[in-house]
């Protein structure tokens, strides 16, 4: 096809207003994924889909929970008035900022 961009979407580099580091939750307006290494010239290649363990807002999360990312925090919090980012998939209640989150991503 002559309009196919990239054969899989699953990875691609978008255009970065922060210095994302590699591994760091990436959001750009309502597209959410990981960092795949450190953000170049502006621009960072991001992972749109899998699973991650990803700091997130203290609090009780529920297997198939959805979640959105915090930008100004770099964690994950319960969906609240954001775009989604991803769901839970395994129950963890976090306190003290001390744990992570596996969070399936949405892409």
């Amino acid at each position: 096809m002559k309009n196919q961009v990239f054969k899989k979407g699953d990875q691609f580099p978008i255009a970065a207003s922060v210095a994302y580091v590699s591994g760091e939750i990436v959001l750009e307006g309502s597209l959410g994924g990981v960092a795949v290494a450190d953000a170049v010239n502006n621009e960072v290649v991001a992972d749109f889909s899998g699973v991650y363990s990803l700091p997130a807002v203290d609090g009780s999360y529920a297997v198939g929970d959805q979640v959105e990312a915090t930008a100004a925090q770099g964690s994950v919090q319960a969906l609240a008035s954001g775009d989604l980012y991803g769901k839970v998939i395994e129950a963890v209640t976090v306190s003290g900022g001390d744990n992570n989150v596996k969070v399936r991503l949405v892409g």
